[in-house]
């Protein structure tokens, strides 16, 4: 295998590599987000209020 060769499938190996991990990232905060879905916090009138005047 000559240098040129040698050198794009190690660019495709690690481009390939790295799209994979990304994607695999998405995928977790996806999953993540179906497993703990976000909620607002509730406003409590009491802690608002004692500083009001």
């Amino acid at each position: 295998m000559d240098k040129i060769t040698y050198g794009a499938v190690i660019t495709v190996v690690g481009m390939g590599g790295t799209l994979l991990g990304l994607y695999l990232i998405v995928c977790f905060v996806q999953l993540a987000k179906r497993v703990f879905p976000y909620r607002e916090a509730e406003k409590n009138d009491e802690r608002g209020s004692s500083c009001s005047n």
